[in-house]
């Protein structure tokens, strides 16, 4: 009776063994259709893996949809506001934050934000981790200087980066924009997306407390849209360096930079 029973319980395990691995083979090889087919699907019991292949799995259409779809949310959440770079401030003077918003079924979207001397390695990655202080306002020597953000939106995977860097320069007469670099790039090429050219709308601040510099892009996203048309849609990353004090003795200047994220069409 007990060895009837062990192997009426080994049975059952290998069923649900095989019974798991059909389930993973099929979220694998499931055909999503539509966005609500997607969003469906991912709200079942699934591991990360398996939520990840029905994205790339799924329709190029529909993947496209689904990422302007959160790209919405996005501009959504951030309804018009200015975010704070709250960055730490290296060792090195450079600095160093990231800000990241929740935009539902599983999706989120991360904002990397550095600014450093124009002579150093401006990349993300560089920074360390020794902090000295974590603030939205910090005072910066005289001299050119980069302010970069980069936001990304990951949909399990599917990841759309839009990256803006702002050039400055800070000196006796206050801050001064010079000429930007931008660049849009998706993961894998499921949808895509293009970066313009860095426009410059304030070029110059000169009254500490009540003057900024602004420099904005406009990124546009391409996808695959039903019946074989082409579907675009625009969003704009503006950059802000306000103008906050100076200090002419010590020549440096406070300032307080942000950013920002719309839709323009």
């Amino acid at each position: 009776m007990k060895r009837k029973l062990l192997t009426m319980i080994i049975s059952i395990a290998m069923v649900m063994s095989f019974t798991s691995a059909l389930t993973f083979a099929d979220s694998e090889t499931m055909h999503i259709e539509t966005v609500a087919q997607l969003k469906d699907a991912l709200e079942d019991d699934l591991s990360m893996s398996e939520k990840a292949a029905l994205v790339e799995n799924a329709k190029d259409e529909v993947v496209s949809e689904f990422m302007e779809e959160k790209l919405d949310k996005a501009v959504e959440i951030i309804n018009g506001q200015n975010f704070d770079a709250s960055m730490q401030t290296m060792p090195d003077g450079s600095a160093y934050g990231t800000q990241s918003f929740d935009l539902g079924d599983g999706c989120v979207m991360t904002v990397e934000l550095s600014d450093c001397e124009q002579d150093q390695k401006n990349g993300i990655a560089q920074v360390t981790t020794r902090a000295t202080s974590d603030s939205n306002e910090q005072w910066k020597a005289y001299g050119n200087r980069s302010f970069t953000a980069k936001a990304s939106v990951d949909v399990w995977r599917t990841t759309v980066n839009m990256t803006l860097v702002n050039n400055y320069t800070l000196s006796s007469n206050g801050i001064d924009e010079r000429p930007g670099a931008a660049s849009g790039y998706a993961t894998p090429t499921k949808t895509k997306v293009s970066a313009g050219m860095p426009n410059i709308t304030d070029s110059v601040a000169r009254t500490p407390g009540a003057s900024d510099v602004n420099m904005n892009c406009i990124y546009t996203l391409t996808g695959d849209g039903s019946g074989g048309s082409v579907s675009k849609a625009k969003y704009k990353l503006n950059t802000t360096i306000g103008y906050v004090a100076i200090n002419k003795t010590d020549k440096k200047i406070k300032v307080r930079q942000s950013w920002s994220l719309s839709k323009v069409s």
